[in-house]
């Protein structure tokens, strides 16, 4: 027999994204931030800590899309730039800066950042992206 419990929850995440997207169309709140993790090897980026909070910081930095990045944003690569590292990925500690800094331009609104499906990020490594939330909460203007 095959639990249902993991569709039922995935479903209720995406309703949260929805219904996230949905406040931020009618200009209640920011965009939703998101990330669905997945072991799939095809995709080995989405059960990477490194690269979660990487796309998390990505979303943060231009809150409409295709719109321009935030100047937070714009300073940590050019900051990347000057020290050699433009064009590799944000490590995970640069992510957790950059997030941290943007999420206070967001004081003022609500932010929704959900993560789903945590299970599936690589259970050698998840304890750094639990970390990086813990951080997160403990230092982010949002209690």
């Amino acid at each position: 027999m095959v639990s249902q419990a993991p569709a039922r929850a995935s479903l209720r995440i995406s309703l949260v994204v929805e219904d996230a997207q949905n406040a931020f169309s009618n200009n209640q709140t920011p965009a939703p931030v998101y990330f669905y993790c997945s072991r799939n090897p095809a995709e080995p980026g989405r059960s990477d800590p490194s690269q979660i909070a990487a796309s998390i910081a990505r979303q943060l930095s231009a809150p409409v899309a295709g719109g321009p990045l935030l100047d937070d944003a714009v300073r940590a690569y050019q900051q990347r730039e000057e020290n050699g590292f433009a064009s590799g990925p944000l490590r995970l500690e640069e992510s957790k800066d950059l997030i941290i800094k943007l999420l206070d331009r967001y004081k003022d609104a609500t932010a929704t950042i959900v993560i789903d499906a945590l299970d599936e990020c690589a259970e050698a490594s998840r304890g750094r992206l639990l970390e990086l939330l813990e951080d997160l909460l403990e230092t982010s203007p949002f209690r």
